[in-house]
């Protein structure tokens, strides 16, 4: 049933215009005309759903090249980025880079918050680096650990005391 109150929903343009066009020889029109304007609703709809676009001219981002995110308990975000990582809550930054951290590396690829509260970091040239809850910082690399590469493409927490890194070295199980 066409909802004249909402004539913008996907269903209703498909009901209006198969109210317009009932005959099967507007058939192909009808296609046409449907997949055009359920293009242009989905393109006007979610243009309108942005709150904020973040980048480096309206916040503190070193680059506007988002690579990771991972979301927190207490709402904050982590933000990886090819110029280090960032942490965005409540209209606040803190960055962390090579030059005011013990990070190896400021190209970040993966980040996840593990069960313990730390933030592995999942680096291009540097290795895993580990958060800890008092901000400091331990890098772990090809040079003094078992990790197979220094570009670790993704984490993953399995239990309590076992993660996952895949690198093009291969995957490492690492006993946390």
């Amino acid at each position: 049933m066409y909802d004249s109150g909402h004539p913008k929903t996907m269903k209703n343009i498909y009901l209006h215009i198969k109210l317009i066009y009932p005959c099967r020889a507007f058939c192909t029109f009808n296609s046409i005309l449907l997949t055009i304007i359920l293009l242009y609703q989905c393109q006007s709809a979610s243009a309108q759903n942005f709150k904020t676009v973040f980048t480096t001219s309206n916040s503190a981002l070193d680059s506007n090249k988002i690579q990771a995110l991972e979301k927190v308990n207490n709402n904050g975000l982590w933000i990886g980025t090819d110029a280090g990582l960032h942490f965005f809550q409540d209209g606040k930054w803190t960055s962390f880079n090579t030059q005011n951290s013990n990070l190896s590396d400021d190209d970040i690829r993966t980040i996840e918050q593990i069960s313990n509260g730390q933030l592995m970091i999942g680096t291009f040239t540097g290795g895993l680096c580990m958060l800890n809850n008092d901000l400091s910082i331990n890098c772990y690399s090809t040079q003094n650990s078992d990790i197979p590469d220094t570009f670790i493409k993704d984490i993953l927490q399995v239990n309590d005391s076992l993660i996952y890194l895949a690198s093009p070295g291969g995957l490492t199980e690492w006993n946390i």
